[in-house]
């Protein structure tokens, strides 16, 4: 199966171009992009927020933020 781009996508989770993760990420990207607004999974109320970052992602800033405060304190 192949994307508008012209990319191969998979539909089953454990194949590395799966469709759904790409979404994800898609969705991700335009949450991150976005500061005037609040993406939820409902309409009527703020639980469930879309989280603009993976968690390979967030650990990875973690660091890099430690990291530099840590240079800081020295």
């Amino acid at each position: 199966m192949k994307t508008n781009d012209n990319q191969e996508i998979y539909i089953y989770s454990s194949q590395h171009n799966n469709n759904n993760e790409r979404q994800l990420n898609e969705l991700r990207e335009k949450v991150r992009n976005d500061p005037h607004n609040f993406y939820t999974y409902s309409e009527n109320y703020l639980s469930l927020s879309i989280d603009p970052w993976t968690l390979e992602q967030q650990t990875k800033k973690d660091r890099s933020l430690s990291n530099s405060v840590c240079k800081f304190c020295n």
